[in-house]
């Protein structure tokens, strides 16, 4: 067929577009489909965060989530560069730091206790600080390249004068970053536009082309009833990449994707109200150089519903104002909700999908999505390509 792509990609995220970015650099035509807008689910809605602290494990001699967000983390300062030359799009990409906080009584060894795979929705408790593993997971970081060390109260209201007075200390990340998440999705659409991608939206996938003689995906059937087709097909639908029984058939690890609701609080502030990532267990502030201070955020088990609770909110300003008293005498003056890709056990997935040949996946993200989005593509693209790649595909590969 005339018309027909290399690469087809279900999804307009990050992850999505990023694969898209990555694949034309190598050469491939591509076309992406959405069921929606671009970047308009979690990928519009997330903070921006970009973080790649280690968590404590027994194993550490085994490749982890961190690892790859580390080679990520890394990859978006080059990637801010490079879009804004060549599309004018400025990411928002900046090293700003960030602070996790300690209202416990604080000690040279003290550290945030290790965040659960699963996290709860408390919010901004003073939870008692472990004193017995901070050093081990200090020197984690150091181990992995991540700069971490502890600040006692005077060193951390020296960075951050406004916050609460029971604020005893912290660990000081130097190096994390932050992005314009809608800023860096439309600096990544120009891109691919620019080089011949086309990018459609409002077009639901409802099955795919299969031979049964080759084994092999051809394509795609949209819910209209019309056929896609291309050499290659990418599932970059986030939280919807467990709905396709074609593929959660062949990998059923991918039925544990299920949406975690994420509810956010936005402010207009002064500027340098904060200055930093500030994080307080499962919530935290995002400052950006303007004034705009976002709050986040909620983890809600609440299927595919996008709804703006009075709980969620709350939760989010008790822990707002318990951090940034001057906030109380500010209202919001936006909330809105995202669904992250949430995925127990073993995650991202990222990989050809056994059995069904020229179908690949890069899904289960979870909170870290944005994070992820380049090494995740440079990591795909080189499995699509057949080519070597910096971090080894194994640990994320779907079979």
């Amino acid at each position: 067929m005339p018309n027909q792509k290399d690469l087809l990609i279900v999804g307009s995220g990050a992850i999505g577009l990023s694969l898209a970015d990555e694949c034309l650099r190598a050469g491939l035509s591509v076309l992406v489909i959405d069921k929606s807008g671009i970047a308009q689910e979690s990928s519009w809605a997330g903070a921006g965060m970009l973080t790649c602290r280690p968590r404590l494990k027994r194993d550490t001699s085994k490749p982890d989530y961190y690892d790859l967000a580390l080679r990520s983390v890394r990859l978006h300062a080059e990637w801010a560069a490079r879009l804004k030359e060549e599309t004018g799009v400025d990411t928002g990409y900046r090293v700003c730091g960030a602070l996790e906080l300690s209202r416990a009584q604080p000690a040279p060894t003290a550290m945030p206790p290790e965040l659960a795979e699963e996290e709860t929705s408390g919010g901004g408790d003073k939870s008692t600080i472990s004193k017995d593993s901070t050093a081990e997971w200090i020197a984690l970081c150091s181990a992995r390249g991540v700069p971490a060390r502890w600040i006692d109260a005077h060193e951390t209201r020296r960075l951050e004068p406004n916050l609460a007075p029971d604020v005893l200390g912290a660990i000081h990340f130097s190096n994390e970053a932050q992005i314009r998440n809608p800023w860096f999705t439309r600096a990544l659409e120009t891109s691919i536009r620019k080089r011949g991608s086309e990018v459609r939206t409002n077009t639901s996938v409802a099955d795919f082309i299969f031979d049964t003689v080759t084994q092999s995906v051809q394509g795609v059937v949209t819910t209209s009833g019309e056929a896609i087709r291309a050499g290659r097909v990418a599932i970059c639908s986030g939280a919807w990449a467990g709905q396709f029984a074609f593929v959660t058939d062949r990998v059923p690890a991918l039925k544990k994707v299920a949406p975690v609701r994420g509810q956010l609080l936005c402010y207009e502030t002064r500027p340098k109200l904060a200055t930093r990532l500030i994080c307080e267990r499962n919530h935290y502030f995002v400052p950006r150089e303007d004034g705009v201070l976002l709050v986040g955020a909620t983890h809600e088990k609440a299927g595919f519903d996008k709804s703006i609770t009075v709980e969620g909110t709350a939760e989010l300003e008790r822990f707002a104002h318990s951090i940034l008293p001057a906030l109380k005498t500010i209202k919001p003056i936006k909330t809105w909700a995202g669904l992250r890709p949430g995925m127990k056990g073993r995650h991202p997935l990222i990989g050809p999908i056994p059995g069904a040949k020229n179908l690949f996946i890069s899904a289960g993200h979870y909170r870290n999505g944005l994070t992820l989005a380049p090494a995740s593509a440079e990591l795909l693209t080189g499995i699509i390509m057949d080519r070597p790649s910096l971090i080894s595909p194994e640990p994320w590969l779907p079979e």
